[in-house]
């Protein structure tokens, strides 16, 4: 178990109210994990946890002058934290505290064990920013992008986007007022803007150094999925061709061969076998499969409609069938 964050902190559960927000009976030590968030009153001892799989939503907010997070749970639950700071002997709340620890959830939430290739505070729009002033419409958060996705974690009360980015159809860099921006246009004609912030006087302006790193990396991930793509097409070719071969020789096939050479997990494969034995009137012998030499051809072809159909889980990158609800490789639930 991996600390990511650990620090003095407040932590309430149920209605806010300033009393209990800055009450010494709420202090302790908040502690954020690879498998959830915890919290030890320093009063009592008592150990409150949340894990991360229970997080329905959770939010970066002003209230009563402090910055806390908002979580609630999938059972209805709702806490709030903010970290403090010693400072000469005196514990302090800290919104640059809460506001890493706010960071460091979006990360581990978001991520899904893949490589985080850029993070940074940015401005977000569904569409184009406002002509007269782009700052209206603007939704501040954190940015996220991993080789499938193009994550944004508002801060204040919203869904998460994530954005595939193999979905992506064009990156394009554009001036707004003379601010440089990013615009991605998807290939359903859906149309994302994003700018890199940085922390100005207590406000946060454009990162206009961090912006061209931010589109070129968009680029080289764009391009990795593609590619990526095409060599995960060629290879479901070749396993077509495979099954091809071994029909030109013999219409008694070995199961375990053919499940193989598909690559399909045990439990898919036995479903779809008997689904195949039905449709084609084939025969299963032991751990043989007989093939009707009438239906090879309607065979073949149904199996590579089937290939051509399956979707690509986000986490693991295998290939699965559609509108499945747990992937059959990795267990995340889709």
């Amino acid at each position: 178990m991996t600390i990511l964050f650990e620090s003095h902190g407040s932590f309430n559960s149920g209605k806010q109210s300033y009393i209990a927000l800055t009450s010494k009976r709420s202090r302790g030590i908040i502690t954020l994990t690879d498998q959830g968030l915890s919290f030890q009153s320093e009063k009592d001892k008592i150990i409150y946890q949340i894990k991360t799989i229970d997080i329905n939503s959770f939010y970066f907010k002003r209230t009563y002058k402090l910055h806390i997070i908002e979580i609630n749970d999938i059972y209805g639950n709702s806490y709030s934290i903010h970290a403090m700071i010693k400072k000469n002997d005196t514990i302090l709340s800290s919104k640059y505290e809460t506001e890493n620890l706010f960071r460091h959830l979006t990360r581990m939430i978001l991520k899904k064990d893949k490589t985080i290739f850029f993070e940074i505070k940015g401005g977000f729009w569904n569409g184009s920013p406002n002509l007269l002033n782009w700052k209206a419409n603007m939704e501040k958060g954190i940015i996220i992008l991993t080789e499938d996705y193009l994550s944004f974690k508002p801060y204040d009360k919203g869904e998460i986007r994530a954005i595939s980015v193999l979905k992506m159809h064009a990156i394009i860099p554009f001036l707004q007022k003379s601010t440089k921006m990013v615009q991605i246009e998807m290939d359903n004609k859906d149309i994302y803007t994003c700018v890199p912030l940085r922390e100005k006087f207590g406000r946060k302006v454009p990162d206009k150094n961090k912006i061209d790193k931010f589109i070129e990396l968009l680029n080289q991930m764009k391009m990795y999925k593609e590619s990526e793509q095409l060599k995960l097409k060629d290879l479901e070719e070749e396993r077509l061709d495979q099954i091809k071969a071994m029909l030109a020789v013999s219409t008694r096939l070995q199961l375990k061969m053919v499940r193989i050479a598909l690559n399909m997990e045990k439990k898919i494969f036995t479903k779809k076998i008997f689904e195949w034995a039905k449709k084609f009137n084939f025969v299963i012998d032991g751990d043989y499969l007989i093939v009707n030499p009438e239906f090879i051809s309607e065979f073949l072809q149904d199996l590579g409609e089937n290939q051509s159909q399956k979707v690509q889980c986000a986490f693991c990158q295998k290939f699965i069938e559609p509108n499945v609800k747990v992937c059959p490789y990795c267990g995340v639930n889709l």
